[in-house]
């Protein structure tokens, strides 16, 4: 089990600010559940009290989510840095600094992914959604030799770096995740990850957040979260 980042002592007050959608806030709430990290979960309008479009986005640090709130006080987006920022409150940064930087670009090519594949499975329908899958089988199913190449350099595996997740596997299954939804069969010819999508299922603390948390249905006809009895409409108020 190759070395950790350890945590720090005392741990800061977290705020996750997101949206109705399984997107990419997902990874960083994947990643803190799995570490059994307190952290506050909170929709952009109920953070800024007001509606997405009516003044909350433009108090956003970019006028994008998902943001991360230190403390109260510093906050910032980019999904790929709270994964960086989080990897030091979760003990799984690698202390290698090169095995850092390697989990750094698995973190980038698995976002590379969310222009095809998250909007797809959460907003379109009908022709538009068949003609985005398409576009996405096309790009994605070419790159998956390359992730198979990335799992192999650690063979005791089942993660991308070996017998533990590090923070780059949350975003890695996330964004696969997504991609079963618009392709059941795309991992069809990689035991290799499908071993990995199912030892990332099988963590017993991501496993009760997996549980909890809102269900992704109707894809590509009519997209829904669905919480019990809730039924709610991905994406901004």
């Amino acid at each position: 089990m190759i070395p950790v980042v350890p945590a720090p002592a005392t741990l800061p007050s977290l705020t996750l600010v997101y949206a109705d959608m399984q997107a990419l806030g997902e990874p960083a709430r994947m990643l803190l559940h799995y570490a059994n990290v307190p952290f506050e979960d909170v929709y952009a309008w109920t953070y800024y009290e007001r509606p997405w479009r009516a003044g909350a986005k433009q108090q956003a640090p970019f006028g994008r989510v998902p943001v991360l709130v230190v403390d109260g006080t510093h906050s910032f987006d980019q999904s790929g840095a709270i994964q960086r920022y989080l990897s030091r409150l979760t003990q799984t940064c690698p202390a290698d600094p090169v095995l850092a930087a390697q989990a750094d670009a698995l973190c980038d090519h698995a976002g590379e992914l969310f222009i095809l594949s998250n909007p797809c499975a959460n907003f379109f329908r009908g022709e538009r959604f068949t003609t985005q899958v398409a576009a996405f089988q096309k790009a994605f199913r070419p790159r998956l030799a390359y992730f198979s190449r990335s799992l192999a350099a650690f063979p005791d595996g089942p993660f991308f770096f070996g017998e533990a997740p590090m923070f780059c596997d949350f975003s890695l299954f996330h964004h696969f995740q997504i991609a079963t939804y618009l392709d059941p069969e795309i991992f069809a010819e990689h035991p290799d990850i499908q071993a990995f999508m199912s030892a990332m299922e099988a963590l017993p603390t991501l496993q009760k957040y997996l549980a909890s948390r809102p269900t992704l249905q109707g894809v590509g006809t009519a997209p829904i979260l669905v919480q019990g009895d809730q039924i709610i409409n991905p994406g901004f108020r």
